[in-house]
């Protein structure tokens, strides 16, 4: 997959970020540049998103809010545009509409699965 540019809306407004893609054993890296010079100050430090075993994953620090908050809006839609759900922790950012099985991919409801098919 080749880099590429993703449009988002941000407390109201449309905005794009550059996104470098990494291949990885584990699975891909995305490396995320907002275009707007605030909005790239924001994400500073914290602006990787994971594909790995068929869903995104993102780190979000709770402490810095305002940083979590559009961490989340961009992951939201990297995973729409790659249909691929996302999930911070284990809230699913993308909705079922988009995803069939997305359950599948949940970290909870995975290991509830696993766990509830064990043989007696």
């Amino acid at each position: 997959m080749e880099n590429f540019t993703l449009t988002f809306e941000y407390n109201g407004r449309s905005y794009s970020a550059a996104v470098g893609v990494q291949g990885t054993p584990e699975g891909k890296v995305f490396v995320v540049t907002p275009l707007d010079e605030e909005l790239n100050r924001i994400l500073s430090g914290n602006a990787i998103i994971r594909e790995m075993d068929g869903k995104m994953e993102t780190d979000v620090l709770p402490e810095k809010v305002e940083q979590t908050r559009l961490k989340l809006v961009i992951a939201s839609r990297l995973s729409e545009y790659l249909n691929v759900p996302c999930f911070a922790g284990d809230v699913c950012l993308m909705t079922q509409a988009h995803v069939d099985n997305w359950e599948e991919f949940h970290p909870l409801l995975r290991h509830e699965m696993h766990h509830d098919a064990s043989i007696d």
